[in-house]
Parts: structure tokens; sequence; C-alpha cells
């Protein structure tokens, strides 16, 4: 799951426009997110 910074940052981001900045913290989040997954023993 993401963090409360992440999110902050995701939409900072995208209300200054910043699209690399948006796509890079949300595939650190989805990432984050696998990692979590994958940690408990779920597939996918």
């Amino acid at each position: 799951m993401a963090t409360a910074d992440q999110l902050e940052a995701l939409i900072r981001s995208h209300v200054n426009g910043d699209d690399t900045g948006f796509y890079a913290i949300a595939l650190r989040a989805l990432a984050s997110c696998d990692h979590t997954k994958s940690a408990r023993g779920h597939a996918g």
C-alpha cells in the first residue's frame, strides 16, 4: 500500500504538471505494493 508521503508527493507532482515525477512516484508506490504482497506470500 502506498504511504501517505507517496500519495502526497503524487498529488503534488500532478498539480505541478510534473509528469515525469508523477510516473516515477506512481511506479515506486506500485513496486512497494507488489513487494508487500510478495512478503505476505500472495502471488500476482
